[in-house]
């Protein structure tokens, strides 16, 4: 499209996907479409930016306190990435997270936000010695050949024991299937680092799953808990 501004591209975008999906779907559920993907596109720039441009600016952390049910004392906290855009203002996490998962700009996001709640958790055992934190990992973050060795890396850097960190993974089948991910748990958990499997019951779960994870923690959803 040389010749035409950034407007006028997006205008004739617009009438080219429009002319297109009109051939199988009504108007307005294609106008809706485009919409929705032109938003993704704005915000996937925004967080290129702010990701290898603005040092993860934007992005922040939230930290939910897990209690322990005997004692009622705080024993950890779990990291839960947020985000602002500088047009949209707070983005829902189900909104951004699959984006950065597409992009495979959740790996240097991940890494941020690992570096960044172990930093926290330091500082917590200042004065709450045993605290730990749990941070989310999906299976994409985890096809790297060295995380592993990056995640034990950076638990060094703060200077924590490695049982200070709880991972928290999404279950999934590519997690069951795939060896690469086996010898990946099998490191964290030779070094100290707990394996938690979120959401339980509401994916890939089944007695084969949990043999091979060999996770140290489930939770189990609210949908199985919500009415006890």
């Amino acid at each position: 499209y040389g010749g035409l501004k950034e407007g006028q591209v997006v205008n004739r975008l617009k009438d080219e996907y429009l002319k297109e999906k009109r051939k199988t779907q009504t108007a307005e559920d294609v106008l809706k479409d485009f919409e929705k993907t032109i938003s993704d596109i704005q915000l996937i720039e925004e967080m290129e930016q702010s990701v290898y441009e603005n040092n993860f600016e934007g992005f922040y952390l939230y930290y939910q306190p897990q209690i322990d049910a005997k004692t009622h004392k705080v024993v950890s906290s779990e990291a839960l990435l947020r985000y602002e855009s500088p047009t949209k203002g707070i983005v829902y996490p189900n909104n951004f997270i699959p984006l950065l998962e597409r992009t495979q700009m959740i790996r240097d996001v991940g890494m941020w936000v690992l570096d960044t709640a172990l930093a926290q958790c330091a500082q917590w055992r200042k004065t709450i010695p045993n605290m730990g934190v749990s941070v989310n990992f999906s299976a994409i973050q985890l096809q790297q050949e060295d995380i592993a060795e990056k995640l034990l890396n950076t638990i060094v850097k703060h200077g924590l024991p490695a049982n200070a960190l709880t991972i928290e993974l999404t279950e999934c089948i590519e997690l069951e299937e795939s060896l690469q991910y086996s010898e990946c748990f099998a490191k964290l958990r030779q070094a100290g680092v707990h394996v938690a499997i979120d959401d339980f019951g509401t994916g890939y779960a089944n007695l084969s799953y949990l043999k091979k994870i060999q996770a140290d923690q489930l939770k189990i959803d609210q949908i199985f808990v919500r009415d006890l």
